[in-house]
Protein backbone atom coordinates (compact mmCIF):
# COMPACT_ATOMS: atom_id res chain seq x y z
CA UNK A 1 0.00 0.00 0.00
CA UNK A 2 2.66 2.50 0.39
CA UNK A 3 4.54 1.47 -2.68
CA UNK A 4 1.42 2.50 -4.37
CA UNK A 5 0.81 5.70 -2.38
CA UNK A 6 4.66 6.61 -3.17
CA UNK A 7 4.03 6.21 -7.08
CA UNK A 8 0.64 8.69 -6.99
CA UNK A 9 2.38 10.93 -5.29
CA UNK A 10 5.21 10.58 -7.44
CA UNK A 11 3.30 10.59 -10.57
CA UNK A 12 1.19 14.21 -9.17
CA UNK A 13 4.60 15.88 -8.65
CA UNK A 14 5.57 14.88 -11.92
CA UNK A 15 2.67 15.97 -13.60
CA UNK A 16 3.06 19.46 -11.55
CA UNK A 17 6.62 19.79 -12.84
CA UNK A 18 5.51 18.98 -16.71
CA UNK A 19 2.73 21.89 -15.92
CA UNK A 20 5.44 24.15 -15.09
CA UNK A 21 7.40 22.98 -18.06
CA UNK A 22 4.66 23.65 -20.67
CA UNK A 23 3.98 26.86 -19.39
CA UNK A 24 8.15 28.03 -19.41
CA UNK A 25 7.93 26.86 -23.10
CA UNK A 26 4.27 28.25 -24.54
CA UNK A 27 4.66 31.34 -26.42
CA UNK A 28 1.66 34.16 -25.19
CA UNK A 29 0.32 36.88 -27.40
CA UNK A 30 2.07 40.11 -25.78
CA UNK A 31 0.42 42.40 -28.59
CA UNK A 32 -0.85 42.26 -31.92
CA UNK A 33 2.45 40.68 -33.81
CA UNK A 34 4.81 39.92 -30.80
CA UNK A 35 4.69 36.32 -28.92
CA UNK A 36 6.24 35.93 -25.70
CA UNK A 37 6.90 33.75 -23.14
CA UNK A 38 4.02 32.66 -20.86
CA UNK A 39 5.55 31.71 -17.61
CA UNK A 40 7.85 35.01 -18.02
CA UNK A 41 5.16 37.18 -18.69
CA UNK A 42 3.43 36.17 -15.87
CA UNK A 43 6.35 36.43 -13.39
CA UNK A 44 7.49 40.11 -14.91
CA UNK A 45 3.96 41.44 -14.53
CA UNK A 46 4.01 40.41 -10.54
CA UNK A 47 7.53 40.87 -9.70
CA UNK A 48 7.11 43.90 -11.90
CA UNK A 49 10.23 42.93 -14.38
CA UNK A 50 10.55 44.86 -17.55
CA UNK A 51 9.16 42.43 -19.80
CA UNK A 52 12.21 43.84 -22.53
CA UNK A 53 15.14 42.72 -20.35
CA UNK A 54 16.61 39.65 -22.80
CA UNK A 55 18.77 39.25 -19.81
CA UNK A 56 16.41 38.35 -16.75
CA UNK A 57 14.29 36.28 -18.81
CA UNK A 58 17.27 34.31 -19.82
CA UNK A 59 18.44 33.89 -16.01
CA UNK A 60 14.81 33.30 -15.48
CA UNK A 61 14.49 30.86 -17.59
CA UNK A 62 17.74 28.90 -16.30
CA UNK A 63 16.29 28.83 -12.97
CA UNK A 64 13.03 27.38 -14.31
CA UNK A 65 14.87 25.03 -16.07
CA UNK A 66 17.39 24.04 -13.34
CA UNK A 67 14.49 23.90 -10.90
CA UNK A 68 12.60 21.41 -13.18
CA UNK A 69 15.72 19.30 -13.26
CA UNK A 70 15.93 19.22 -9.41
CA UNK A 71 12.72 18.21 -9.19
CA UNK A 72 12.47 15.54 -11.45
CA UNK A 73 15.60 14.15 -9.86
CA UNK A 74 14.67 14.26 -5.87
CA UNK A 75 11.15 12.77 -6.91
CA UNK A 76 13.13 10.15 -8.60
CA UNK A 77 15.50 9.62 -5.70
CA UNK A 78 13.08 9.59 -2.81
CA UNK A 79 9.72 9.32 -3.62
CA UNK A 80 10.47 6.85 -6.88
CA UNK A 81 13.39 4.69 -5.68
CA UNK A 82 13.71 1.79 -6.54
CA UNK A 83 15.82 0.56 -3.81
CA UNK A 84 13.11 0.74 -0.64
CA UNK A 85 15.17 -0.71 1.87
CA UNK A 86 19.09 0.23 2.47
CA UNK A 87 21.56 -2.06 1.43
CA UNK A 88 23.31 -4.56 4.36
CA UNK A 89 26.60 -4.67 5.19
CA UNK A 90 26.59 -8.81 5.39
CA UNK A 91 28.14 -10.98 3.03
CA UNK A 92 27.19 -14.69 2.87
CA UNK A 93 30.26 -17.53 3.18
CA UNK A 94 28.06 -19.98 0.93
CA UNK A 95 24.20 -20.89 0.46
CA UNK A 96 21.95 -20.52 3.17
CA UNK A 97 25.00 -20.28 5.18
CA UNK A 98 24.64 -17.61 8.32
CA UNK A 99 27.35 -14.81 8.19
CA UNK A 100 28.51 -14.28 11.84
CA UNK A 101 29.30 -10.18 12.10
CA UNK A 102 32.76 -9.39 12.42
CA UNK A 103 33.94 -8.36 15.74
CA UNK A 104 36.33 -5.68 16.55
CA UNK A 105 39.75 -6.59 17.69
CA UNK A 106 40.69 -4.78 20.57
CA UNK A 107 44.46 -6.43 21.03
CA UNK A 108 45.50 -4.08 17.78
CA UNK A 109 44.57 -0.72 19.98
CA UNK A 110 46.59 -1.90 23.16
CA UNK A 111 49.67 -3.21 20.93
CA UNK A 112 49.20 0.37 19.37
CA UNK A 113 48.93 2.07 22.61
CA UNK A 114 52.33 0.29 24.05
CA UNK A 115 54.56 1.30 21.24
CA UNK A 116 53.60 5.17 21.42
CA UNK A 117 54.42 4.48 25.61
CA UNK A 118 58.05 2.56 23.84
CA UNK A 119 58.43 5.65 21.72
CA UNK A 120 57.70 8.62 24.47
CA UNK A 121 60.51 6.79 26.72
CA UNK A 122 63.03 6.37 24.28
CA UNK A 123 62.62 9.99 23.24
CA UNK A 124 62.83 10.58 26.99
CA UNK A 125 65.66 8.92 28.15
Amino acid sequence: MLRALRIVVGVLIIGLLLAGAQLATRDCTAGLFRYDNCLWMAAGEYLGLPQQSRTLRAVFLEGVGLTLLAGLYLTYRFVLSPALKPRTGRAQTGQGAEAEPVQPQHETQAQAADLAQKDAQKDGA
